[in-house]
């Protein structure tokens, strides 16, 4: 059985692969230009996943609670594409010779694992054939419960049907399914109160038609014959009123019959995804319970202790990649707030340049209208830039406190760029051109 990665181990070609898997191939180029791992899956929000990478706020819902479902089922194999393994040689006692009759012996697939009667036989993992005539060591037999055995063959093969059923695929779309009826029964309900009030007015009307009582001179000013088209005409119009309820009713009918089979066919999913997770997770545990206790060779020995040892360094590789994580996120926001604050700053520089050169060539012009709303775009373009500036200042003051030895941010001249402090840094071509201005106009007086 195929082997998953966790989505937050996914390179970004896995991550392509996993939105092909999904129905969602129109987003992979956006996803492959921004070279997007696993790890940014798990850490970003349907927003943060929309604005970043401009795909829709539906197709970004429809990625995340694809992985909440149970994101293994949708990952690439990681081990799809691998050469089928070598299978393993049955043991041996004394000196004999290995032959082609011994190679031939077949085994059930299960890779490093074998069920024989009540007992788990382990083979060293990549373990060199002998050479003809030299003696095969003895392998160590871990001694298993029956009951334990027999519950193994009944998980795989739950395992197995239900992957193949693909009950973690079919559950979002059934989901979806759902969703949409009661949409849709929402709707023909609106409706149908619509056309029962309809249906009474119409119904009043008619009756009281024919319920009409004769007056005098009725028959002189030959009024009998509109009233009885006015109630042939009621009456027509109060069938066909009852007909349209008749036929939303059955609509609503069959949307509820379809709804409840859905919704059977939902629970029936979602009891089956909980039995695939727990079957996998007691599959999990229980391989390395099989031989604990029993004496592997050298080599074995060797490679579960190297595997132990990487424990610890894995769990501490996942802390650090979540705070890299969050503090990359941050540094982009950063960085985009800071470009957006010199664009705003630029534009006041312009504009007070401008106004510089204006004054120059006419010193003694009044400060009309169209001055006055020049200063007001300089000032809200410096105050625009001033406010991004300081935002983007705090950001990078928060990743500095999620990563310490972050490089080339110094939190003292960060610091130092607030208020004034920007403005004079930013401003200081402008205030050059003023002191210029001033030279210029006394020396014309």
């Amino acid at each position: 059985m195929a082997e998953h990665k966790p989505a937050e181990l996914w390179n970004n070609d896995e991550v392509c692969a996993y939105l092909d898997r999904i129905g969602l191939s129109a987003d992979v180029p956006a996803f492959r230009d921004n070279e997007v791992v696993g790890s940014d899956l798990a850490s970003l929000t349907d927003d943060e996943l929309k604005t970043d990478l401009g795909i829709s706020k539906l197709h970004a819902r429809r990625i995340k609670r694809y992985l909440e479902d149970g994101g293994a089922s949708y990952a690439p194999s990681s081990d799809a594409s691998a050469e089928p393994a070598s299978e393993p040689l049955p043991p041996t006692t004394g000196n004999v010779p290995l032959t082609s009759a011994v190679a031939a012996l077949d085994a059930p697939d299960l890779g490093n694992l074998r069920v024989q009667s009540g007992t788990f036989q382990r083979w060293p993992v990549a373990a060199e054939a002998p050479a003809t005539g030299v003696p095969v060591p003895e392998q160590s037999v871990a001694t298993c419960d029956p009951g334990i055995v027999a519950k193994y063959k009944e998980t795989t093969e739950l395992i197995r049907r239900l992957d193949g059923e693909q009950v973690a695929t079919r559950a979002p779309a059934v989901r979806h399914q759902i969703d949409g009826l009661k949409s849709r029964i929402k709707t023909e309900n609106e409706k149908l109160q619509t056309l029962l009030k309809s249906q009474a007015k119409t119904s009043a009307l008619a009756e009281k038609l024919i319920d009409d009582k004769w007056v005098p001179g009725k028959f002189m000013f030959k009024a009998m014959g509109k009233s009885e088209d006015k109630r042939n005409e009621a009456q027509q119009a109060a069938q066909e009123v009852d007909r349209q309820v008749a036929a939303v009713g059955k609509v609503l009918e069959d949307l509820n019959r379809v709804l409840a089979t859905k919704t059977a066919e939902m629970q029936k999913l979602t009891g089956d995804i909980a039995r695939l997770n727990e079957a996998k997770a007691w599959e999990v545990t229980i391989l390395p319970q099989v031989f604990q206790g029993s004496n592997g060779d050298d080599r074995e020995n060797q490679l579960e202790k190297e595997v132990d040892g990487m424990i610890a360094p894995l769990t501490t590789a996942r802390q650090y990649m979540s705070s890299y994580t969050q503090a990359y996120q941050l540094i982009k926001t950063g960085r985009k707030m800071l470009d957006d604050s010199m664009q705003n700053l630029t534009q006041a520089v312009g504009l007070a340049n401008l106004d510089v050169v204006g004054n120059i060539a006419r010193p003694l012009r009044r400060h009309g209208p169209m001055e006055t709303m020049g200063d007001v775009m300089r000032n809200q373009r410096a105050r625009a830039g001033c406010e991004l500036a300081n935002k983007a200042c705090d950001v990078l003051l928060k990743v500095y406190a999620i990563i310490p030895d972050v490089p080339k941010i110094k939190v003292e001249e960060v610091k130092a760029l607030r208020g004034m402090g920007l403005m004079s840094i930013m401003f200081d071509n402008m205030l050059m051109d003023l002191a210029v201005r001033k030279k210029i106009m006394a020396a014309q007086q």
